[in-house]
């Protein structure tokens, strides 16, 4: 028989992470919101400027799209 041989187990690995690290994914996080808040309401704004009724009227503004398309 093969003599027996002692197992170690060693302690499962844990990934550091350096605190720096956490304030640039906060900055890098806080960039992309501004950016998509700088450039997704500016589009919202004139989608909606182009969906308002015309003035003095009660249709809404998608048939003048219509209108334009026919």
């Amino acid at each position: 028989m093969a003599p027996a041989t002692a197992v170690v187990l060693a302690p499962p690995l844990r990934q550091q992470v350096h605190w720096t690290d956490r304030i640039g994914n906060l900055m890098l996080l806080g960039t992309v919101a501004l950016l998509c808040i700088g450039l997704i309401a500016p589009l919202l704004l004139i989608l909606s400027k182009a969906l308002d009724a015309p003035e003095g009227g009660t249709a809404s503004g998608l048939g003048a799209f219509g209108a334009y398309l026919a």
